[in-house]
């Protein structure tokens, strides 16, 4: 995963200092492999250096020194040109650009459009470039982390990429397809009925696995970007007991059922359902046709998704 040098503790910033990010730097670095990325230092202007801005068109700003006024936007460009294809090469799965930054900030950058007058439609110069190089790549700054349901899409997108990449590595036929496919429905399905459905008459189309991928692909990480609300978790879970019906007890099933719709109308926490149905699933791993879908576990820090929505 790429990341913001500053944001592992990289004293990489115009001040010589970092914005060391506790949760990406100690949690989520015991399941992912950084790539760090600095964009000002590695494009050579060195630590400490003057600060900069973005000035002129938001749509394609310039990058400029805040008190000289030298434009770095050919200099800043041509680097990022060249080292989003780098990373290109390195299959990453995600990363996560430090927010507010000229260079790496996504949205909302300050443009100064003229003297004393600024707006905040800009993005960073490298992010433009890596976002437009990689633009199936699961993307994030570090702000959009700390709301819930935004972390949770970033790392259910971040992670089945890196699954999706590994079946593919292993040969990737219609074989393959369909069990990567089923395993992962009822995880689009809490995050996108629409994009289920589009997704389930992509693989009875007979397409061969080639020209299959790349749609495919498309389609689940745009579907996994939307918010699995509550209700939508409440149509997976009703899904994950209607397909297992047969392999338990209708007391089970019912008592299931009755939970769920519980949850959905608010009289009981979703985190309920969802640990009763796990517990479930768990104790029966070798019976339940299901028991490995992605949707119970998206990824290794998923502890209850209820707390997202």
């Amino acid at each position: 995963m790429g990341v913001s040098a500053c944001l592992v503790g990289e004293t990489v910033r115009y001040d010589g200092g970092h914005k060391r990010n506790a949760w990406i730097a100690d949690v989520l670095s015991a399941h992912v492999d950084f790539v760090a990325v600095c964009p000002e230092a590695e494009c050579g202007l060195g630590v400490p250096r003057e600060r900069m801005h973005l000035e002129g068109d938001p749509d394609a700003p310039r990058l400029l020194t805040t008190f000289s006024r030298i434009d770095l936007t050919r200099r800043m460009l041509r680097w990022a040109r060249k080292r989003a294809r780098d990373l290109a090469r390195d299959d990453l799965c995600g990363f996560i650009l430090k927010a507010k930054s000229p260079s790496c900030g996504l949205r909302g950058i300050p443009v100064r459009l003229e003297p004393g007058v600024w707006r905040r439609r800009g993005t960073g110069l490298f992010a433009r470039v890596l976002t437009e190089r990689l633009p199936l790549l699961p993307v994030i700054d570090e702000s959009r982390l700390a709301v819930g349901a935004e972390r949770e899409s970033f790392l259910a997108r971040v992670f089945t990429l890196a699954r999706w990449r590994a079946m593919v590595a292993r040969g990737g036929g219609r074989a393959a397809l369909a069990r990567f496919h089923a395993q992962h429905r009822l995880l689009v399905l809490a995050h996108s009925p629409k994009h289920l459905r589009a997704l389930d008459r992509l693989m009875a189309a007979g397409e061969r696995p080639s020209a299959l991928r790349r749609r495919y692909l498309e389609l689940l990480l745009d579907g996994l970007r939307l918010r699995a609300t509550r209700a939508k978790h409440c149509d997976a879970l009703r899904r994950f007991v209607r397909e297992v019906g047969s392999e338990v007890s209708a007391g089970e099933a019912r008592e299931a059922l009755e939970l769920i719709e519980r949850c959905r109308r608010g009289a009981a926490p979703l985190g309920a359902a969802l640990e009763a149905v796990g517990r479930w699933a768990e104790a029966r791993r070798d019976e339940f046709r299901l028991a490995w879908q992605t949707y119970l576990r998206p990824h290794p820090l998923a502890g209850s998704v209820c707390e997202t929505v």
